[in-house]
């Protein structure tokens, strides 16, 4: 009974995680087509339309496996393939949610068709979320009820479950303000609009992109690997992290557990505001390198740990290399991010389609690898020395290795001109020119994210 809740759950958070996903993003993208008509108080709503979805993924990512196998006592196995699930119903609907979004003619009420799939997604999370770290209320007498300072065990089920609350309750504010401060505008005009000033200025025509066009692109490919691969690196090692300091670590007190991920969120916010004056001084590439680079650091850094002796000198470490982690992937998501707004340029219609298939890779991706992780995970209730290694090389080498080839595609990309081949020229004297004609583009130009 609790493996099919705890199934059922996980494919309902995921589906409505996939709506604020793909609505906010394709919101974001529309609106800073143009950026001077935005009122402060807009930008403020669309700056909080993701705190719920982010702070569920966070969670689901940094606590899944622990709460599985320390509290639930599933097998590695179970839990990995319960994760997969979860991540397969996300990607498949990220796919229908970003399709119908794009499709969709009418709203309700007149509320806006991207804010209407917002809000369903609102509705979902909100019911599904505290269902996947809070069991049947019968269930906790089942579990043994002894604890240490040092372990995660079943006597922490009261904690996720006030924990999930407080998730929800903290998201529900930011949704509140987010749909009450955002007013939808009508795109469709708004783009004839922009399309009949850009020819009367420029004599230049945008074309109009679909689902196919993109994917005859080879910037799309190369955009969507670097895209995949950050969020690759960000996701196992939230997921793993935590067991990681748990069971590789094993000196260190639980509360380490949320700590770390506490120092690598803290350090991720506060290195997103420097990043549009880095970008623009170095150019979105070398940004997104450097920040690879840092993750390649931090991973050095895990790999040696576990070596040292002191439980003090474990903590600065171990903190240490947390903030390092922080910086970089907070570089490297905003830049990908950024890559991909590049890649849609002005050609908003196709925004959904692009952040849907995007996000359907990564996710399956990660879905994929956690799987694989857990299929020959070595680890029992109890840590042991094989155990303490396995999660070592995980925390190292998967990171690591997708920081080096992500710094390839990047180095394969680099004077690519995204989204800058699709005006066509209209002037009558000019018909035998070739009809594609660049648009200046500068790698240096404003974070789209």
């Amino acid at each position: 009974m609790i493996v099919h809740k705890i199934r059922i759950c996980a494919v309902f958070l995921r589906f409505s995680k996939t709506i604020l996903l793909v609505c906010h993003n394709i919101i974001t993208e529309k609106s800073i087509a143009q950026p001077d008509v935005l009122s402060k108080r807009s930008k403020f709503a669309y700056s909080v339309g993701h705190v719920l979805n982010d702070i569920t993924a966070s969670m689901w990512f940094s606590y899944i496996l622990l709460f599985y196998n320390h509290v639930v006592t599933l097998t590695n196995v179970s839990a990995g393939y319960f994760f997969l699930i979860g991540q397969i119903a996300d990607a498949i609907s990220t796919i229908f949610v970003s399709l119908a979004s794009d499709r969709t003619r009418t709203d309700l009420f007149h509320y806006g068709k991207r804010k209407t799939w917002h809000l369903i997604g609102v509705i979902c999370t909100l019911i599904s979320f505290p269902f996947c770290f809070n069991l049947c209320i019968g269930c906790q007498n089942s579990f043994s009820v002894t604890g240490d300072e040092s372990s995660i065990t079943s006597a922490d089920l009261p904690i996720f479950r006030k924990l999930t609350f407080i998730v929800i309750g903290f998201g529900l504010i930011f949704m509140i303000i987010f749909h009450v401060g955002l007013k939808e505008s009508n795109q469709t005009t708004e783009e004839k609009e922009r399309h009949s000033k850009l020819i009367s200025t420029s004599n230049r025509k945008l074309k109009q992109m679909t689902w196919k066009t993109i994917l005859c692109e080879k910037e799309f490919y190369q955009c969507a690997v670097v895209w995949t691969f950050a969020r690759i690196i960000l996701n196992i090692t939230q997921a793993f992290l935590p067991l990681y300091t748990i069971d590789t670590i094993s000196k260190l007190n639980r509360v380490y557990v949320a700590i770390v991920p506490l120092c690598i969120y803290i350090t991720s916010f506060v290195a997103s505001f420097p990043m549009r004056i880095i970008n623009k001084r170095l150019g979105r590439n070398l940004t997104n390198i450097i920040g690879y680079g840092l993750i390649l650091a931090c991973m050095i850094s895990f790999w040696f740990i576990i070596d040292i002796k002191s439980i003090l000198q474990i903590q600065i470490a171990l903190i240490s290399a947390c903030i390092l982690f922080g910086i970089s992937t907070s570089t490297t998501s905003i830049c990908s991010t950024a890559l991909a707004s590049d890649l849609i340029g002005l050609n908003t219609e196709c925004g959904a389609f692009v952040y849907g298939v995007m996000t359907f890779v990564d996710k399956i991706a990660n879905g994929i690898i956690i799987a694989l992780v857990q299929q020959f995970n070595p680890c029992k209730l109890s840590s042991t020395h094989t155990c303490a290694l396995y999660y070592r090389y995980i925390i190292t080498f998967i990171p690591g290795g997708f920081s080096i080839l992500a710094i390839l595609m990047i180095l394969s990309m680099w004077k690519t001109n995204l989204g800058g081949n699709r005006f066509e020229i209209i002037q009558e004297e000019q018909r035998n020119m070739d009809m594609k004609v660049n648009v200046d583009f500068k790698e240096q130009s404003p974070l789209m994210a």
